[in-house]
């Protein structure tokens, strides 16, 4: 994929909200490194025009066709009911990292995945936990590890008020289901939902729980909750032999055999969003890197449209294949 004559990636961030800030600091580290050009913010707010002039950087309010062309990628990290239609409308031009969920239902999903081979551009889905040093090395354990868990738990609380409010706990927060994904590569059988409302202005659920059954072998749980704290992110796995205890933020492993306990500590580990964006960057050299695509994106959307189907209607549900 032909680059920008300076080999340098020409990017623009579309979004400076509370993920959006966090995509600014890291693309300007690699900007510091010589890696990419950072060409400006996309917003629409005054925070946007607010930070870019505070970075020094140019501010756009709207995506025409010449500034697209212009471009090498758009870091799409707006609030999630504006990720297709602004995906939509990049594609045509330039390549696009579009954080998760690349949609809100399954269908709009597809379209982009059918926009991105289209005009062959690289659509990267940004499933962040993919590239966290410590879920990389559970996998690496798992792999090798001569029994497999019977039972996962995921445990993921946030306060509400860092959380977008436009789309609701299971899209918003669906990385429970993209974690499962990733460790054991393969779909839930059965799916249950249950949900409670714990704030009286509330327009979704603040806390969901997920039941999946992965078939005689497998059991998995996600407790989403959005009014909790500390922030959590936690995964427990019981096996016949022993269990693993995941914290994703103290990036450590704890494993329990036969009253012995033993701790494996990442050392030092890069971000996970600097190892995500470094993977977009390689990438877009190299297309057929095996980086989690579209369809990869629609694939969590859909087992989150499951879970989301079980919570509207109160009872269980078969899992039906895209």
């Amino acid at each position: 994929m032909k680059l920008s004559k300076t080999n340098k990636p020409k990017i623009l961030l579309a979004g400076v909200g509370h993920f959006g800030r966090h995509h600014l600091s890291d693309w300007k580290i690699l900007a510091k490194e010589g890696l990419i050009d950072l060409v400006g913010i996309l917003g629409v707010s005054k925070r946007s025009r607010t930070m870019a002039r505070r970075e020094g950087l140019d501010y756009f309010s709207e995506c025409s066709k010449g500034l697209l062309s212009s471009l090498d990628a758009v870091d799409i990290s707006t609030p999630p009911s504006t990720h297709f239609q602004l995906a939509k409308r990049c594609l045509p031009y330039t390549n696009v990292f579009l954080e998760k969920p690349i949609a809100l239902s399954v269908k709009e999903a597809l379209q982009l995945d059918q926009l991105a081979k289209r005009y062959k551009r690289v659509l990267f889905a940004g499933h962040i936990y993919r590239f966290n040093t410590c879920l990389k090395t559970l996998k690496q354990y798992l792999d090798k590890s001569a029994t497999r868990p019977f039972l996962a738990v995921c445990i993921m609380s946030d306060k509400p008020d860092v959380l977008p409010d436009d789309c609701g706990i299971l899209y918003s927060d669906l990385h429970g289901f993209d974690i499962f994904d990733y460790l054991f590569e393969r779909q839930p059988r059965n799916l249950y939902s249950m949900g409670m409302k714990l704030r009286e202005d509330s327009t979704s659920h603040d806390t969901v729980s997920i039941l999946m059954n992965y078939g005689p072998d497998l059991m998995g749980e996600i407790h989403l909750q959005w009014n909790a704290l500390p922030k959590t992110r936690r995964l427990e796995l019981y096996f016949p032999d022993k269990k693993l205890s995941i914290d994703l933020l103290a990036q450590k492993i704890s494993i329990f055999e036969q009253k012995k306990k033993r701790i494996i500590k990442m050392t030092k580990p890069k971000t996970p969003l600097l190892n995500e964006l470094n993977f977009f960057l390689s990438a877009l050299k190299d297309p057929h890197s095996g980086y989690p695509d579209a369809l990869l994106g629609a694939r969590i959307v859909h087992i989150a449209a499951q879970a989301e189907r079980s919570l509207l209607s109160g009872k269980p549900v078969r899992y039906q294949e895209i």
